[in-house]
């Protein structure tokens, strides 16, 4: 089982040293981390986060190989000349099999990248939580649950997602291991939702990324992100190689 189980609302709740030895998960449900476990799913060959536009464009300018795809948003829109947006419905198998997607976002690879202490670093949304569930279960590490936020602000669909995962753990390690007080609040929070699809949907919808993400006309991506366990896999960040992987199926 985890040593202990933590959760942060915000990147900048991190103080240095916090991560050390353990395994981060970062989780921007609305939208990157969902976009991230897609594309993974649809055969893209790695994910290189960056945390700025004109970074994301210098890679793709000096890749030795093929050129890779440029993905992002900039206020929840796709940044001008890049290859995808940030909808998790543009990651299809016809578009990005094979491929490497350089990826920059307002939220999620901000987040990605400030978790470079920890030993670990996974990528946890709605749509693969069973699968990050099963991986901490697996783990003797303290656990680190990294809330993107929204704008630099918390958004309660990060939160619920932080409890579902949080719940998950305790439900399934062998002995549950401690929550800090953070923690302990995101799965009182999902609990409201816990079991009930259509009242997860509409906390979704009423979250401050939801917002944003319905003015925009994007409540279809908001659909996506509230399905539960659409796949069977680990998004892992290795800062070294800068890119984003698929574990191995982990029993």
């Amino acid at each position: 089982m985890p040593a202990s189980l933590s959760a942060y609302l915000l990147p900048e709740h991190l103080k240095p040293g916090d991560l050390a030895g353990g395994i981060a998960v970062v989780i921007d449900v609305l939208r990157a981390s969902t976009s991230i476990a897609h594309a993974l799913a649809a055969g893209c060959e790695s994910i290189i986060p960056c945390e700025n536009i004109s970074q994301a464009r210098t890679f793709t300018e000096t890749a030795e190989l093929s050129p890779p795809l440029l993905a992002g948003e900039r206020g929840g829109e796709r940044i001008d000349g890049f290859d995808l947006d940030n909808s998790p419905a543009s990651f299809t198998p016809a578009t990005v099999a094979g491929r490497t997607i350089v990826f920059t976002t307002t939220n999620g690879t901000r987040a990605l990248l400030a978790c470079q202490e920890a030993h670990q670093t996974l990528v946890g949304s709605f749509c693969n939580a069973s699968a990050i569930i099963r991986a901490l279960c697996h783990s003797e590490a303290p656990v680190h649950l990294i809330c993107a936020g929204t704008d630099g602000a918390v958004s309660s669909e990060d939160t619920l997602c932080a409890g579902a995962l949080a719940m998950g753990v305790l439900r399934d390690a062998d002995i549950a291991p401690p929550l800090n007080p953070t923690a302990a609040q995101a799965v009182d929070l999902y609990k409201s939702c816990h079991g009930d699809h259509g009242r997860l949907l509409t906390a979704l919808r009423e979250s401050r990324g939801g917002q944003n993400l319905r003015r925009l006309g994007f409540d279809s991506d908001i659909c996506l992100a509230a399905e539960r366990d659409r796949f069977d896999l680990v998004p892992e960040f290795e800062p070294r190689r800068g890119s984003i992987l698929a574990l191995q199926k982990i029993s």
